[in-house]
């Protein structure tokens, strides 16, 4: 199904056609798929939150090669968002 949004944010469309009774009651061989837009959204956002947490753990794997001690390098990973966030407020 083809749909022109009309200024409506994709994201509200789609919570209100997954809202809808008939939507909630699908059988069991019918499923909801998002294709287009909506698919490519769905798709960068799942990628990305795997690429962050990707990212993240090998952070952490330098950090524990670094540091012999585990705790210390927990300690340092903790404190990175905080400090990127006070750096992005001084520019």
């Amino acid at each position: 199904m083809n749909v022109s949004l009309n200024g409506v944010a994709l994201g509200d469309a789609l919570k209100t056609v997954e809202a809808l009774p008939s939507m909630q009651k699908l059988a069991g061989s019918v499923r909801h798929m998002r294709t287009g837009n909506a698919r490519w959204l769905t798709e960068i956002f799942s990628q990305f939150g795997i690429a962050m947490g990707i990212g993240v753990l090998s952070i952490y794997a330098v950090l524990v090669n670094a540091v012999p001690q585990v705790h210390p390098a927990v300690t340092i990973l903790t404190a990175l968002p905080p400090s990127a966030e006070a750096r992005s407020w001084r520019c």
